[in-house]
């Protein structure tokens, strides 16, 4: 499979200044953790409306939780509230305590490991350093999103550096999927979008030297689900439960515009499993298979999909990523040949074999598992070939063409 991870990393930095402000000190010499946000760059993708556009990442009033080691005080933490940021202030917000700071030890020897993880919501509570993270069932709201969106930042501060604002660079924990939309015109609306068999719960692990995910599993809590929850029902789904293993992806798709949708999931495999579905207004769906092992978290894969009417009733399997990201959608359980190459005019019939599988993966051979009817194939033009299948194929069939062009 040819894979295309669009690699948009999208770092967080919380910048190192010597602003003007108000250093924080304990009685004891202590003096307070220091910190400030910023986007290394402005294309930021961490909105759900805006994964392809310019954010200034994170959002005023979101919260952090930031950790600090050392040898004298060992593991303590803090959440921090992170300002909102603008143009004006170069995109870097102040990230505030809320229940009283976190001090550096005293002296100015040796360093201590800072780190933090996002949403707050999902960081270990010490003594523990494990928590539970789980992506929203419905990420087509901005906030769910980003709350499903974790991420984790690391830095080693020297103590004789404390005086100063110290700078943490956050990458993302998660895979990112940009699928961009466009329904046909012949195709009644799309009432939504929906990616299937996803664990989207998690076990985070955070120390000071990484963060780490395993024991991946259905959702089995309760989550908000939106507007979305009186639209689907219990009989659109095999399952009956909307909120385990399943994320919304798109509401309601009503023109022919494209449509960009963005969700964020834990890397994990889907083996010629069901991967995305949608559901026409008249109850009508069609099905995407998928086999892949290997997302990068951090990376964007970017599908693009035209959603059209006589995909209904059908499951279709993604097979290729282009180096535009565009996928290529081959019919299931049915026969797929492969393009064939113009031929040129002798004034004879032009019979090329042509390369015929099935399910676009299982080779198939001439006079054991098909025949071929060719037709229009001796004049310039384009000719057509009937595959018929016989034997364990019969009653599939299939039609392709070919160009013959003058010499």
């Amino acid at each position: 499979m040819k894979k295309n991870h669009l690699l948009i990393y999208s770092m967080l930095v919380l910048t190192a200044c010597t602003g003007s402000e108000e250093v924080v000190t304990q009685d004891n010499g202590g003096q307070a953790v220091n910190l400030t946000a910023s986007t290394r760059s402005t294309a930021v993708t961490r909105a759900a409306d805006g994964l392809y556009t310019a954010s200034t990442g994170f959002n005023g009033g979101e919260t952090v939780r930031v950790f600090m080691k050392s040898a004298q005080k060992g593991r303590e933490s803090k959440d921090f509230t992170v300002g909102t940021a603008d143009a004006e202030n170069g995109y870097r917000s102040l990230l505030t305590p809320i229940d009283g700071d976190l001090f550096y030890p005293t002296g100015n020897d040796g360093t201590v490991n800072v780190y933090s993880v996002y949403p707050a919501m999902s960081a270990p509570v010490l003594p523990s350093l494990e928590s539970t993270h789980y992506v929203h069932f419905d990420q087509t709201e901005d906030a769910r999103y980003k709350a499903s969106d974790l991420m984790y930042a690391k830095t080693e501060v020297p103590l004789a550096d404390k005086d100063v604002q110290q700078s943490l660079t956050f990458g993302h924990k998660l895979v990112k999927l940009r699928l961009v939309l466009t329904k046909g015109a012949g195709l009644s609306n799309v009432s939504y979008v929906v990616m299937k068999n996803v664990k989207r719960q998690v076990t985070v692990t955070v120390n000071e030297e990484n963060l780490t995910l395993d024991n991946l599993s259905t959702f089995d809590g309760e989550d908000p689900v939106g507007d979305y929850d009186l639209l689907i029902t219990g009989d659109i789904f095999n399952d009956g439960d909307h909120n385990g293993d399943n994320i919304l992806v798109s509401g309601p798709i009503t023109d022919t515009e494209a449509h960009t949708c963005c969700v964020v999931f834990p890397a994990q495999a889907w083996d010629n499993a069901e991967f995305l579905k949608f559901w026409t207004d008249d109850n009508q769906s069609a099905s995407f298979l998928l086999t892949k092992n290997d997302w990068i978290p951090g990376s964007e894969y970017v599908m693009t999909i035209h959603i059209d009417a006589v995909m209904l009733g059908t499951t279709s399997v993604i097979t290729d990523w282009s180096p535009q990201g565009a996928i290529v959608s081959r019919p299931y359980n049915e026969f797929y040949v492969e393009p064939i190459a113009d031929q040129t005019y002798t004034g004879s019939a032009l019979e090329p074999t042509p390369v015929v599988t099935f399910n676009s993966t299982t080779p198939l051979t001439l006079g054991e598992d098909y025949k071929l009817l060719y037709s229009n194939n001796i004049e310039v033009g384009t000719a057509t070939i009937t595959i018929i299948g016989i034997n364990n194929y019969t009653g599939k069939t299939a039609t392709a063409s070919f160009n013959i062009v003058a010499p």
